[in-house]
Parts: structure tokens; sequence; C-alpha cells
């Protein structure tokens, strides 16, 4: 996206200051015991375009190439994610972030058919802090749309703007996988499954007893599609509720629901009942053996880490 990028590849230059300390903070609460799955990856926009899986530094995927960053017509440097799901750049030897970064604009090229681009603009217009975690952060995103009208780059299921978490790497539309680019980062919109397991608990830039959660938030991603297979393939539907644990008591049950799944970075370990009823477990089991996964075991207990486990959940099947 920006010259000096600092994700891993290369080294950064030292800055003078950090400051985001004038970052408002959000008062909703959104943890609670049972929560609604949905279908999303990450939430549509522009006319049907995800903005997930973008490339800095002139790099490309998904059909976007990430080109300078800037803010009031000066170059941003360092572009990085910190301190969680912060973005920070470096502005006039200021290593500025937060809200400091309100109004900073960045281009890229959308590639509208093979070997064709569009050049296209963003802008972050807002920044808040989440209340409950404070190393959450919600971005408001604009796209341009011409030369005087910005409008939202993320939008929840009934079409109300809502906020992004950004979050380093990408992950594949097509199956719901990680990519381990350590160019790549990924604006994750709200009430998707990508920001939806960060909001849960998931994190994927935390540890639980000295533990990595880069799978948990992984398996969160598939546990809240419903994706069984580990391929992309969802078996649910927006709104079911599913009461959701895990081995790190992050998240502990809430009800006495049976066990529906439990849960890693490739889908289900194990399956009993689906929690929508329009897919029979022997319907599942079929199209897991279809993709390569095998048959999935019945879970036997209560305990998130059976078969190797992250995550459980229980359901009452719709």
């Amino acid at each position: 996206m920006v010259a000096g990028l600092c994700v891993g590849l290369v080294g950064c230059d030292e800055a003078v200051e950090q400051t985001h300390a004038g970052t408002p903070v959000d008062d909703e609460v959104t943890f609670r015991t049972l929560f609604d799955n949905g279908l999303e990856l990450n939430g549509p926009l522009m006319n049907g375009m995800r903005m997930n899986g973008m490339r800095m530094n002139g790099m490309r995927m998904n059909g976007m190439r990430m080109n300078g960053m800037r803010m009031n017509t000066s170059e941003l440097n360092n572009f990085a994610i910190t301190s969680g799901s912060l973005i920070s750049a470096l502005l006039d030897s200021i290593q500025r972030s937060g809200a400091d970064l309100v109004d900073a604009e960045y281009d890229f090229d959308y590639e509208i058919a093979p070997g064709s681009y569009e050049h296209k603009k963003l802008k972050i217009a807002g920044v808040v802090q989440s209340s409950t975690d404070a190393d959450i952060y919600f971005n408001d995103v604009r796209y341009q749309v011409d030369a005087s009208t910005w409008d939202y780059l993320c939008r929840d299921g009934a079409s109300n703007p809502t906020e992004a978490i950004a979050l380093n790497f990408a992950w594949d539309e097509s199956n719901g996988t990680r990519l381990e680019y350590p160019d790549a980062f990924t604006w994750a919109c709200r009430g998707a499954a990508l920001a939806k397991a960060v909001e849960w608990g998931y994190a994927p830039w935390r540890t639980a007893s000295s533990t990595s959660l880069k799978d948990a938030h992984q398996a969160a991603v598939r546990m809240i599609r419903a994706d069984y297979c580990g391929n992309g393939t969802t078996h649910t539907v927006n709104g079911n509720p599913i009461d959701v644990s895990d081995r790190w008591s992050i998240q502990t049950p809430g009800t006495v629901w049976p066990v529906e799944a439990k849960w890693g970075p490739d889908g289900a370990v194990c399956l009993n009942t689906p929690r929508r009823a329009s897919w029979s477990r022997a319907t599942v089991i079929a199209e897991c053996v279809a993709a390569g996964k095998g048959v999935l075991p019945y879970c036997t207990n209560s305990n998130p880490s059976e078969f190797g486990g992250l995550l459980m959940t229980q359901a009452n099947a719709l």
C-alpha cells in the first residue's frame, strides 16, 4: 500500500512519537453467552465487490492493487496494524494511529475484468475503540463514488452501515481459508464471520494459556458459518442461535442444549446433529467425504478439546 511497509517483511524507521489518545470509545457491549451465527465470510460492498484480502506495496490479490496512502496531501509511510487491530502510519516523523488517521485516504486499482482495472479510493472516516476490549478498533471506512461522494465500505445484512476491524492476513473467499501472506491485510466488516470471531473473544493476535488464538479465530470462522467440511460450504442461515464454548473458557456454556459439533481451523472435528434440520448428519458427512475430509465421528462428551477441537457449539436443531 505504501512505501516503507512494516507488516513483517521489512524493518521500520523508528518513529519520533506515537499518539492515538483522542480515539473515542464505543460503549456498545458485544459479548454475550448466546450468539447469532451467519453465512457471510466478510461484508458485501461496492455492488458485490468484497474488500477482502487487500495486499499492500503494489502487490495484488482478489483483483485489487494497493497504491499510496496519504493524509492532507502528505504521504503516509510505515503502514502497520499494531496493538491488536489498531491502524498505524508515519506522517511527518510522527507515528499516528487511531483517531489521528481520520481522513487518511489510499488508492487501489480494482480489477473489473481480467487485466482491466478501475482506479478507486478508500478513506478512514472514523475510528472508535471498543469499550470492552482495548485492542479492538472499529473503523468507519468509505469508498469514493465520485468527486464529491463517499459511501460506506461495510454494510450489514439489512444494508445498514457498519464498521470494519483491521486484520492481518487475507482469506480466500471461495473456501474461507486464511492465507498467510505477511504483506496482506483485510477490512473485516462487523456482523460477518471474520469480525464476529474477533468480537466473540478469538482475536488472532491474542494468546490464551501461552497458545496463539490464530487457529481459534479460523476455527470460529468455520463455526459461525457452519462450515463443517472446512471447504467454505455453509450449512446455516443468518440469525441461527448457537451456544459457544472453548478449551480456554474464553466463552463458557450458557444452556443445556445438546452438543452440535467441535471445531478446528479446518472445520468440524466431530459432529452430532447439525444446527439446521435442512441438513441431516448423513448429508453433511457425505459432503465431507466427497471433499476429502473423511467421515466425521460423533462427539461423545462436553469437552471442547475432544478430537483436538478448539471450540464447541451447542444448538437446538431448527
